[in-house]
Order: structure tokens, then C-alpha cells, then sequence
């Protein structure tokens, strides 16, 4: 009940080409041998429990919230991409 939406990082990464239209025609994910600090091995959110104890229900698809990320970065291109490309 609480996962309409089962998303890997490779269909995140195919969203966001997407979300990107014509600035970006492909994205490459390379596979680390080890974890880095901060990655997250596992991550799975099921909202069966909230929804039955609330009437909160999403009103964005992960598609659209994706869009709305990437239009926001072009919107502040001048302060996130250094903040990006310096970490």
C-alpha cells in the first residue's frame, strides 16, 4: 500500500536525464569497490504506516519532483554548481 513508487538509482539517473532535456544525453554511474563515507548501502521507504495513520498522501510524482530539482539548480546555477563541483 505504501510504495507506489520503487525506484533503483538507475531509473533516478535515467529521471534526471530527463528532467535535463537537452543538456544532458546520458549519464554514466560507476560502481565503487568499497563504500565512501556517507553513501547509503540500502535505502527503502515504505509509507503504509503513515498513510494509515494519516490522510497525507503524495501529490508529486518522483519525475515531477526531480524536474522541480533540476529547474531550481538552473534557477541557482551560480551558487550550487560550485558547491557541486568542489566537493
Amino acid at each position: 500500500m505504501g510504495m507506489k513508487w520503487k525506484l533503483k538509482l538507475a531509473g533516478i539517473a535515467a529521471l534526471a536525464v530527463v528532467a535535463a532535456g537537452a543538456r544532458a544525453t546520458t549519464l554514466e554511474i560507476t560502481p565503487v569497490a568499497e563504500p565512501r563515507p556517507g553513501d547509503v548501502p540500502h535505502y527503502a521507504s515504505d509509507c503504509a504506516r503513515l498513510f494509515a495513520r494519516t490522510e497525507w498522501r503524495p501529490k508529486r510524482s518522483p519525475r515531477t519532483v526531480l524536474e522541480d530539482t533540476y529547474a531550481w539548480i538552473l534557477a541557482n546555477e551560480d551558487s550550487v554548481l560550485p558547491t557541486l563541483v568542489n566537493s
